[in-house]
């Protein structure tokens, strides 16, 4: 209740996870309006609606010198369970996911709870095949050519 005459201040926070996306004040006819322009030196009454979406986040897959096959990237919601997954070309091996720098799982399938943008990078590493009539490695280099 305000008085008349009177201004009234409102503060619309979101809930973590996501955002305003309309501020109706009065209907539609006022969509768009700072609530501060229409309640100042209140003469009448107000309504405000508001609507609000849940954020949605980008989940960038990257497989380190195409040494394998990276799946699970793409546009999630809040707190959606993710898993993604990396398969080794052949003569190599999968090492970890890291994001940045930071090791985030040694397990091929990693599942998580997105709440931001994340950039992950499948790590792989070169694994040399053996001359069994020898028992000595070739090394990748030449295993691969």
């Amino acid at each position: 209740m305000v008085d008349y005459g009177f201004e009234q201040s409102f503060s619309i926070s979101p809930d973590a996870g996501y955002h305003i996306s309309d501020v109706l004040v009065d209907g539609p006819e006022y969509w768009g309006m700072l609530l501060h322009t229409l309640l100042k030196n209140v003469t009448t009454d107000h309504s405000i609606h508001v609507d609000f979406a849940i954020n949605t986040y980008q989940l960038v897959l990257i497989a380190a010198d195409d040494y394998g096959i990276v799946t699970g990237g793409g546009t999630y919601n809040y707190e959606t369970l993710v898993t993604i997954n990396a398969v080794p070309n052949e003569g190599y091996s999968f090492v970890n996911w890291t994001e940045g720098s930071e090791v985030v799982s040694t397990e091929e399938n990693y599942s998580f709870t997105i709440t931001s943008d994340r950039e992950l990078t499948a790590n792989f590493v070169c694994t040399p095949a053996w001359n069994l009539q020898e028992i000595t490695p070739i090394p990748c280099s030449l295993w691969l050519s």
